[in-house]
């Protein structure tokens, strides 16, 4: 049996499919500006960036452990955060000269995260245009 869909439901439908599409493209959107700056940040280090000796001094525990470290640019101290959680242990980072507050401990470099940001918020934004126009093709009537 086809029902009639009275202009409440109509409405109530347009705003939460609304509400999807807004979700799904901030998220996902955000999700590509992330992995697309660490790969930036990625690509500078590795043409311009400058290796220093770093200390792991603290480690905050939590639901991923991070180990933080403090390495010297310029006659400056500076900090960072690593994967790698041994307390007092020597590092190398790799700092860009102009602004070594972008820092990665060599280890850990890994474009694959940011791949998979990017490739989180492609998957997001992919789903919703699936979904979404499969949603967009039921009628008015059919609701």
């Amino acid at each position: 049996m086809i029902t009639t869909a009275q202009p409440g439901q109509l409405y109530r439908f347009r705003r939460a499919r609304f509400a999807l599409y807004l979700l799904a493209f901030g998220f996902g959107g955000f999700m590509i500006f992330l992995g697309s700056r660490y790969l930036l940040h990625l690509n500078d280090l590795t043409r311009h960036g400058v290796k220093a000796e770093a200390e792991i001094y603290n480690v905050r525990y939590g639901g991923s452990d991070t180990g933080l470290y403090r390495f010297q640019a310029n006659g400056l101290p500076y900090r960072g955060q690593t994967d790698d959680t041994t307390p007092n242990k020597h590092i190398t980072v790799v700092y860009l000269p102009d602004n070594p507050k972008i820092s990665e401990d060599v280890a850990t470099l890994q474009p694959i995260k940011g791949w998979w940001q990017v490739g989180v918020g492609v998957a997001i934004i992919a789903f919703y245009l699936v979904t979404g126009s499969m949603l967009g093709r039921r009628s008015a009537g059919s609701l």
